[in-house]
């Protein structure tokens, strides 16, 4: 179950968190399904039975992914989104992007967030204002929990970010970190790979039609500089941004 491994993940940072997780009850899934006009993917129901209710800091900044606001948002909004998309979140800051699954021909749905809506001309709305997000509901949330509560641990960190947005840069990542010891966590997707180490790690992202952005962090500048200088040798990343960790 993918969203168990998300737990067991975030619980190598946060012993205790399986503990304070409140799943969502049965009942209330059902309700969405009838108020959304299908069926819920059998990831998000899982996410909604293991921690629906309380999903603690595995919420990423600035969303509200439990299904009692999102109940009384489908309660008062008869708007809803055309087939292939369901949305599973509320966005919480200004402007207010909401969550949602997108399903695309691929194994799990996307994560993408778009403004709120309604909207008469959805094919138009969706080409201004879509984001994607994760290539999956467990990438998203996984790279989150290490971004929060594993890269912070290491007290050097650096971003990288590329200028050639063709496809297949994420690709080359792999093979330099493997020098370093590090591979693609099993959650990683097409979108995001995640490589997690001991004393080091790092977040590598490259979005349909984007950049390479590498979040690079360790224990110990000389592993962060040799890291950052083997990917630069290889790949063109001529942006580099000294910067922290985030904190959830």
């Amino acid at each position: 179950m993918a969203i168990q491994n998300l737990i067991e993940f975030a619980a190598r940072y946060d012993p205790v968190l399986p503990e304070r997780l409140r799943g969502a009850a049965a009942f209330r899934m059902d309700e969405l399904e009838q108020l959304a006009a299908l069926r819920l993917p059998p990831g998000y129901r899982d996410f909604l039975a293991l921690m629906g209710a309380g999903p603690e800091w595995l919420q990423p900044a600035g969303v509200d992914l439990r299904l009692e606001p999102l109940l009384a948002y489908y309660r008062r909004e008869p708007w809803r989104p055309p087939a292939g998309y369901l949305k599973i979140g509320l966005g919480t800051r200004d402007p207010f992007f909401d969550i949602y699954l997108e399903a695309r021909r691929v194994p799990e749905p996307r994560v993408v967030s778009m403004p709120r809506g309604p909207t008469a001309d959805f094919a138009t709305y969706q080409r201004s204002f879509r984001r994607p997000l994760g290539g999956s509901l467990e990438e998203y949330l996984s790279t989150w929990a290490y971004r929060s509560a594993g890269l912070r641990r290491y007290p050097q960190a650096v971003r990288l970010a590329g200028q050639d947005t063709a496809a297949g840069v994420l690709a080359a990542v792999a093979p330099l970190l493997a020098g370093f010891g590090l591979e693609p966590a099993a959650f990683s997707s097409d979108w995001v790979q995640v490589f997690v180490g001991d004393a080091h790690g790092a977040i590598a992202t490259q979005f349909p039609g984007s950049v390479l952005a590498i979040e690079l962090a360790a224990r110990e500048a000389p592993l962060l500089r040799d890291m950052q200088d083997a990917l630069r040798a290889a790949i063109a990343l001529p942006h580099v941004f000294a910067a922290r960790p985030a904190r959830p």
